[in-house]
């Protein structure tokens, strides 16, 4: 085998362990970044905000039970659409939240921090889905 191969070969096992090692530590900061948000919202001393309005006690505590589902959903040929925004004001900082509603699955939410997806939810309390502005029907699609 001429040098040009082994080269090429070399450069190609490090370009494929560079994607994997990337893809595996891109994995651990949204494993990260779900905790941290599941643990700033499980905190009692929070204020939550929808859309810049505070929550009553009642749907707060719906909200914090809906985000508690938050997981990586596989993806499916579908968009966001109808953004709301959370806010979660704690005593030392403001996380916020974008929520977007999936364009097929009424029920799904994406959740975004900043701009990336951070996992999304299936919202099955009818009320937090109206404080949302989903509309009737609930049912999902597929």
């Amino acid at each position: 085998m001429n040098r040009k191969k082994i080269f090429l070969y070399v450069f190609a096992l490090l370009f494929l362990g560079f994607s994997f090692l990337s893809d595996k530590f891109s994995e651990y900061r949204s494993e990260k970044t779900l905790s941290s948000i599941k643990g700033k919202i499980q905190k009692q001393n929070i204020v939550l905000l929808l859309d810049g309005k505070s929550l009553s006690k009642n749907y707060k505590n719906m909200f914090v039970e809906g985000i508690m589902t938050l997981r990586k959903i596989a993806y499916h040929h579908s968009s966001r659409i109808n953004k709301r925004t959370a806010s979660i004001i704690s005593q030392s900082d403001t996380t916020i939240l974008n929520l977007y509603q999936d364009s097929k699955r009424p029920r799904e939410f994406w959740v975004y921090l900043g701009e990336k997806e951070v996992g999304r939810v299936d919202i099955e309390n009818d009320s937090l889905l109206e404080i949302l502005g989903v509309e009737k029907p609930y049912n999902n699609e597929f």
